[in-house]
């Protein structure tokens, strides 16, 4: 039993499409012999990241990511973290488009019960701009949820804005703007004058977060919106149905990473094993990046259906 509990997270952590899926698919019954084999794996990548990035046949360690947010393991939650304060360019080879596609997300779903993890991403200056700015709405979807009280993410978000913030450091500039959006997406009218004051020192961009007059205006107490901008996703409940969508899946899809698997006679390795491995002889493996994912649109972004509507007033909605 172990060794079949062994071989499932060695799929998930293979570079073949077919494998992973259906890692994914058959992943149910093991949980109890499953998850300490996967939280040991996201702790050696997590200590040892420059091991995946080197390689051209470990693949990201999304895949387990999104099993650890569908099980609900608190235990990963400082893992995520982990992988989410690396320097940018190695957060970024590592964990693509996952950062804004499904970090908040699984940042939520193994949620431990306090905010110590989540505030340390927002406030780490040498983060991901974008990470950072995910740790920020992991806060406010906990909140949606009714497991935050609403006093406790607010006062985060007032000391974040009190944090030394640079409007010359455009990475500074991506975050507060991320915290005018997680402030607007809650409807959070306590923070009126934080948000000013973030105006006011030129450290939002508005092409992102929308013109302080309408970011002022949505957050007038008791104002009647024209459309709700707020999306909150639901908390992930299988890690298949969540990916199953991801280009890495579909062999006809363009932007499809490409994979070449090695000769026969060569054996596979893993971070837990020492077996010899040839790497692939083609075209090198690349990070999975979910289904046709664009950067995060701005507020006031023309929304991608080519409706016309910003995007918060469409799609976004």
């Amino acid at each position: 039993m172990e060794s079949a509990s062994a071989q499932l997270i060695d799929d998930l952590c293979s570079p073949d499409p077919a494998r992973v899926a259906a890692a994914l698919q058959a992943v149910a019954p093991h949980r109890e012999t499953l998850a300490p084999l996967l939280l040991g794996r996201l702790l050696e990548a997590a200590m040892r990241p420059e091991v995946w990035l080197s390689s051209e046949t470990l693949p990201s360690p999304v895949f387990l990511l999104y099993l650890a947010a569908a099980w609900r393991l608190t235990d990963a939650h400082p893992l995520v973290a982990a992988f989410l304060r690396l320097p940018p360019p190695q957060c970024d080879e590592l964990l693509g488009d996952f950062i804004t596609e499904g970090a908040r997300l699984v940042l939520a779903d193994t949620w431990p019960g306090d905010l110590l993890a989540i505030e340390a991403i927002a406030l780490d200056s040498g983060a991901n701009p974008y990470a950072r700015g995910t740790a920020l709405g992991a806060a406010a979807l906990l909140l949606e949820r009714g497991v935050l009280p609403r006093a406790e993410v607010l006062n985060f978000y007032t000391r974040f804005a009190s944090s030394p913030l640079d409007p010359d450091n455009g990475n500074d500039v991506q975050v507060a703007s991320e915290l005018v959006s997680s402030i607007m997406d809650l409807r959070a009218w306590e923070l009126r004058d934080t948000v000013t004051t973030l105006y006011e020192r030129d450290l939002v961009n508005s092409d992102y977060a929308g013109a302080e007059e309408e970011a002022l205006a949505e957050l007038e107490p008791g104002a009647t919106l024209e459309s709700d901008s707020v999306r909150f996703p639901p908390p992930i409940t299988d890690a298949w149905q969540e990916v199953q969508h991801w280009c890495f899946f579909d062999p006809l899809h363009p932007g499809r990473s490409k994979w070449t698997p090695p000769p026969k006679d060569t054996k596979e390795r893993t971070l837990l094993t020492d077996h010899d491995r040839t790497p692939p002889a083609h075209a090198p493996w690349e990070p999975p990046r979910p289904y046709l994912a664009p950067a995060k649109p701005g507020r006031n972004d023309p929304c991608s259906c080519g409706s016309g509507k910003k995007s918060k007033k469409c799609c976004g909605a």
